[in-house]
């Protein structure tokens, strides 16, 4: 059964546009690593002719024993007799337009991880269950579908593995089949079978080796040679380069124990088998259960084949499987040597992908060629004639039956040759043409010999015909060139007018210096003058002969007068001397000076207890002295500076400093006896002024400078002094 949906829908529990019941055949192909494609016919009068366009998604089951799977319809034949053949990719092969960045990562989880992250908004997601730790290095943006394989560096080179897809998941599995004992006899389930056997990868030994670069000893083993098990009736040894595996060179029992597992992974022992089993549909004939195991039999499982006549009795992977979705049976299974499209190698050695390539590199690359090319999957040739018939115009080799179903084309015509990943209508990335010579995204090559290469770099460094170009970024009349850089001087030139005049600063004869002459003369002169002026007595003689040493120090300053040391830091510094002498007005933060006499002005800060202000200090209990001789605060007392026309300039005392908690002023002669005064002025409890006079007698002095006239006794009896 096949469904329709249309093309954003990824919830397909329902039947979204409808079943196409009117389908008339349909197969879905998947290899192992490799295709995974649906195709249907259907008669342009069916019910949902309408509907079946381009990108709209259609759901079925890839074989009997799986869930249904979203493929996205890509092509759609022209009617022939009133049917179209539709043409439809597994959903994962829109991950073709899912962008990666590049980066690096040293194992299979965590390089998976990384895909991820850097998907997680596309509705994808990966899967493995690979431990295995190897480089794995993206270096260039690439889609999530090209990293997957077929490349150099793709996650089948480096962590091995076998794909599985579950709707928007791809699962890279260490083995996605099993073996569950199934086998295969002709006469009994099977009908028809081809079988290939291929012997150009069976050997029966190994010559391991290690080489790094030219300079270096090869490194191999005393025995040379490491024999597979068993008895073989002859000898065929296969040199094994392991140069990639290691930076340096190994010892010879790395060396050894890494070609010994290179041959129990490898099975290099065993030939190539490649069967192909065909079977007839006998529907539900009593026959059919004599071939219902091949039911059970899923993509990468083992099974056991033996057919007498061709004497095949042998092992081997489901490695294509064609199912029939509208009787839900296979059409065929394929058994053997995978041929996969999607990558013709696994990772059956470690690589980092950032290696630079070296000639053994190389050479590998040329083996894999060679395997890819006698390996090919089939496929056909399509030639076309000129529009009168008379003459051949193109051919194609494709990697399919017909042109609609080819992915991989190769195109000849007398203008050249081009290559297409993308099917026989292109767009086609790779070409050898008579105008444009090679054209082509990636070229290895071991030596490459040429009479003229222009590399294109970016605007400001690249390669163009006869010269190498690189411009200052950051002003472009800045330049240097490397070859013809003038177009008539080869060497290395530079301008920094934008290229109307050059000069060279390398040619055939050696650096020219002509360009810079005048400024190495300058900076010969410069270094002869400082070689002279960093003599012990060329220093002392500018230090003292500085205007600003003089005035500073006044050329006192001798040998024996100065011990000291200073340390200075971001935060402080720090002078210590047994002998400090600051001469002249010396100020600090504009609020303390010491002038050129000695003399110090603060406006602020602390002396003993009392606080500076600006014209007055402060100190404890209310005292408060001022220097403007308007008044002072002592203990809470005011004293005023008063004057009047009969007595002149005289003290007051201010009574108002009860604020202060003093209520009255005491005059006493002696500090022995303090509550023995000579006279006290107070406020007693009704507010009524007073003065008490404690002593023996009290004159009284009518006028300044005259004897006085009257006096008070301790009795308190007033006497009148006569004159």
């Amino acid at each position: 059964m096949i469904r329709l949906y249309s093309a954003g829908t990824t919830d397909f529990d329902n039947n979204g546009i409808g079943v196409l019941s009117d389908a008339i055949s349909a197969k879905v192909t998947e290899e192992r690593n490799g295709i995974f494609e649906l195709e249907f016919t259907y008669p342009i009068t069916g019910l949902h002719y309408g509907d079946i366009i381009p990108r709209n998604i259609v759901v079925s089951k890839p074989d009997p024993n799986s869930s249904a799977e979203p493929f996205r319809i890509y092509a759609i034949s022209r009617p022939i007799s009133g049917v179209v053949t539709v043409s439809a990719c597994h959903i994962s092969y829109d991950l073709s337009g899912v962008v990666l960045a590049p980066f690096s990562q040293s194992s299979a989880a965590g390089t998976i991880q990384t895909i991820n992250s850097q998907i997680a908004n596309s509705g994808f997601s990966f899967y493995t269950n690979i431990s295995t730790t190897s480089a794995f290095n993206l270096r260039v943006p690439t889609s999530a579908r090209g990293i997957m394989g077929g490349r150099t560096g793709s996650l089948l080179d480096v962590y091995g593995g076998e794909y599985q897809y579950r709707g928007f998941q791809v699962r890279l599995l260490a083995s996605r089949g099993q073996n569950n004992g199934v086998s295969i006899r002709y006469g009994k389930n099977l009908t028809d079978i081809k079988q290939d056997i291929d012997v150009q990868n069976l050997y029966t030994g190994v010559y391991p080796y290690w080489s790094g670069s030219e300079d270096e000893n090869v490194v191999t083993l005393p025995e040379g040679v490491i024999n597979a098990e068993g008895d073989f009736g002859f000898t065929r040894i296969m040199p094994l380069d392991l140069s990639r595996e290691w930076q340096e060179a190994p010892t010879e029992q790395q060396l050894r124990e890494r070609a010994e597992k290179y041959i129990e992974d490898n099975d290099i022992t065993s030939p190539d088998v490649s069967i192909s089993v065909s079977f007839v549909q006998l529907g539900q004939t009593d026959e059919y259960k004599d071939i219902a195991v091949l039911e059970h039999i899923s993509l990468c499982d083992t099974v056991s084949i033996y057919y007498d006549a061709l004497g095949v009795s042998a092992s081997a992977k489901v490695v294509k499987t064609v199912y029939n979705p509208l009787t839900d049976r296979y059409d065929s299974i394929e058994l053997g040597k995978a041929r996969a499209t999607i990558a013709d190698t696994v990772a059956q050695q470690k690589v980092d992908t950032s290696n630079i390539p070296t000639s053994s590199y190389i050479q590998g690359l040329a083996q894999a060629a060679t395997e890819w090319m006698t390996n090919a999957n089939g496929g056909s040739i399509i030639a076309t004639k000129t529009d009168d018939g008379k003459a051949w115009k193109d051919f194609y080799i494709i990697d399919a039956m017909n042109a609609e179903d080819a992915v991989n084309v190769l195109w000849f015509n007398n203008r050249g040759i081009a290559l297409s990943n993308n099917g026989i209508n292109g767009p086609y990335s790779d070409a050898w043409t008579l105008e444009t010579g090679i054209v082509a995204n990636y070229i290895t090559s071991g030596v490459l010999q040429a009479s003229l290469v222009r590399i294109l770099g970016n605007s400001n460094f690249y390669w163009d015909a006869a010269n190498i170009v690189a411009t200052n970024p950051n002003n472009q009349n800045q330049q240097i060139r490397f070859g013809l850089y003038d177009g008539t001087h080869y060497g290395i030139g530079f301008t920094t007018n934008g290229g109307k005049t050059w000069q060279s600063a390398i040619s055939f004869n050696g650096i020219n210096f002509s360009a810079v002459e005048s400024e190495i003369n300058n900076l010969e002169s410069r270094m002869d003058s400082v070689e002279f002026k960093v003599e012990p007595t060329q220093i002392v003689s500018t230090v003292r002969s500085s205007s600003g040493y003089k005035s500073d120090l006044n050329g006192k300053v001798g040998e024996d007068e100065i011990i000291s040391s200073i340390n200075q830091t971001a935060e402080q510094i720090k002078i210590q001397a047994s002998k400090i002498s600051l001469e002249g007005f010396v100020s600090i933060n504009n609020s303390f000076s010491i002038d050129s006499n000695g003399d110090f002005n603060a406006t602020g800060g602390t002396i003993g207890g009392f606080t500076i202000g600006q014209n007055s200090i402060y100190g404890p209990g209310g005292t408060e002295l001022r220097s403007d001789n308007e008044w002072s605060v002592v203990n809470g007392m005011v004293i005023q500076r008063y004057y009047d026309s009969s007595s002149g300039k005289y003290i007051g005392l201010i009574g108002g400093a009860e604020s202060a908690g003093i209520s009255e002023f005491r005059y006493v002669p002696t500090t022995m006896f303090p509550n023995h005064y000579g006279f006290r002025i107070y406020t007693d409890s009704n507010n009524v002024a007073r003065t008490e006079i404690d002593g023996p007698i009290l004159y009284v002095y009518p006028i300044r400078g005259v004897s006085p006239n009257l006096y008070i006794d301790d009795d308190g009896k007033v006497y009148r002094i006569s004159e």
